[in-house]
């Protein structure tokens, strides 16, 4: 936690601070960061699905996800094109996850509750050619909400094109799952079998063409507005992200995080799985859609170190009546990703789990929009590394610490997704105060990434 210590005070009495320059930045791929995680912890467990009873090896994950990388190949997905996901917590996300992260493929990440038109809405827009989804585990009936979407989708067999009226872009569906599909769907373990010699052989030259500026995924959030707009995030942005987080809660190889978010949000993806791939922590993923009851097993079950959840997810698992008889005393960590009642929450898990850290990550969250912040000293954001953060008015000049007014973001942070002035600010979307140590309040959540973290409870 060191760079935190190190975070730079307000300059003059306005509200500008900056991070520490160290670490250093990493310029790398998703590809690159699975290739470095298999070569430091190869045989060491990577991932842990109890409901699905998988637990795979970093060697494994590897492996199972090229199956998929070569089953995209085989269909003819190449660098560039959008693939949805439309799927809960499972072993399929998280290989279709990082074997498009291998071709370059983007993936475009569905929420598993979306409506019919949000489901058009997000293919249309983004021009999918392949959709994968979940036929378990889902909120509703995935093969209804298509075919309200397209009803020819009945009437199309299997291997030839779709060519559907009102998902033009669309050639291809694979099911997750052992329910009937619809004729026309494949089943992901025959997806992940169609790739010949060819495919597997363009495997090893498809990496290096995957830059770290490109799109990893389009991630869909709701606005306050309720519609539903897309924001493109890099492999860079993301892994330095991950890489820059994971310290501050004093993640390391040893660690088993428990994963109670949806794996594609935001936090899912940067505070969990590339987190985890950085460090070599293990990720455990209690269940596909979260319950509190699977989750408390599961944190007694695998002695899992951290927890990743939202205040909501912690309060329901604080509650649950069986609570007091599951061992609980491995758990070290709770990264808490939504601000709304963050400081009761957090001061419950210290005092009722006895944890040693709940952090509390600003910036991207689960929850949207969020209350403000808690006034608890400790628990106000620090700024990460290698990020500027400024609070102006609405003429865009700074404000002397304690007023609130707009929040500004400059750093890696700020080239995901567009959107920066001329000199690399980035409006943040939040309504933030300054104080005189650079702690940062906020009022509303953010599609910038993670820009400071606050701490509760740290040695």
């Amino acid at each position: 936690m060191r760079h935190l210590v190190e975070s730079r005070l307000p300059r003059d009495g306005l509200s500008y601070v900056r991070g520490p320059s160290e670490p250093p930045l990493r310029f790398i791929t998703v590809p690159q960061l699975l290739n470095d995680a298999v070569m430091r912890h190869g045989a060491r467990d990577a991932v842990y699905f109890p409901v699905e009873r998988v637990r795979w090896s970093w060697h494994d994950l590897q492996r199972h996800s090229d199956d998929v990388a070569a089953g995209l190949l085989a269909l003819g997905i190449n660098r560039g094109d959008r693939v949805a996901l439309w799927t809960p917590n499972c072993p399929q996300a998280l290989l279709t996850l990082l074997g498009a992260a291998h071709i370059g493929v983007v993936l475009v990440t569905i929420d598993p509750g979306c409506h019919t038109d949000e489901l058009a809405h997000i293919l249309t827009r983004t021009h999918a050619r392949l959709l994968i989804m979940a036929s378990e585990y889902s909120l509703r009936d995935p093969f209804a909400v298509l075919q309200s979407i397209s009803p020819e989708l009945s009437q199309r067999q299997r291997g030839e094109a779709l060519n559907l009226d009102a998902l033009p872009a669309l050639e291809h569906i694979v099911s997750i799952g052992a329910r009937p599909a619809l004729p026309s769907t494949l089943r992901f373990e025959d997806f992940t079998r169609l790739a010949g010699p060819a495919q597997r052989a363009r495997l090893d030259n498809a990496a290096p063409h995957v830059e770290p500026d490109d799109a990893l995924v389009v991630q869909f959030n709701r606005d306050t507005s309720s519609q539903e707009r897309g924001v493109s995030r890099s492999h860079y942005s993301l892994i330095n992200n991950a890489c820059l987080t994971a310290p501050a809660v004093g993640q390391s190889e040893r660690d088993r995080l428990c994963i109670g978010v949806p794996l594609l949000d935001y936090p899912g993806l940067a505070l969990g799985v590339l987190s985890c791939m950085s460090t070599g922590a293990t990720m455990v993923f209690p269940a596909p859609l979260f319950d509190a009851e699977s989750t408390l097993h599961t944190l007694a079950s695998t002695r899992c170190t951290a927890v990743l959840a939202t205040a909501h997810a912690f309060t329901a698992v604080l509650d649950h009546e069986r609570v007091r008889y599951h061992d609980l005393t491995g758990l070290r960590t709770a990264v808490m990703v939504s601000l709304s009642h963050s400081s009761d929450v957090a001061l419950r898990l210290l005092n009722e789990l006895h944890l040693k850290m709940v952090a509390i990550p600003f910036g991207a969250t689960v929850d949207s929009p969020a209350p403000p912040a808690a006034s608890t000293p400790t628990t106000l954001g620090q700024v990460l590394p290698h990020l500027e953060l400024k609070v102006v008015d609405h003429q865009g000049r700074m404000l002397p610490v304690g007023q609130p007014g707009e929040l500004w973001i400059r750093g890696y942070l700020a080239t995901s997704g567009g959107g920066a002035d001329k000199s690399g600010w980035l409006y943040a979307g939040e309504q933030a105060t300054m104080n005189e140590k650079g702690g940062i309040e906020v009022k509303v959540r953010t599609d910038a990434g993670v820009f400071a973290m606050g701490l509760l409870g740290a040695s």
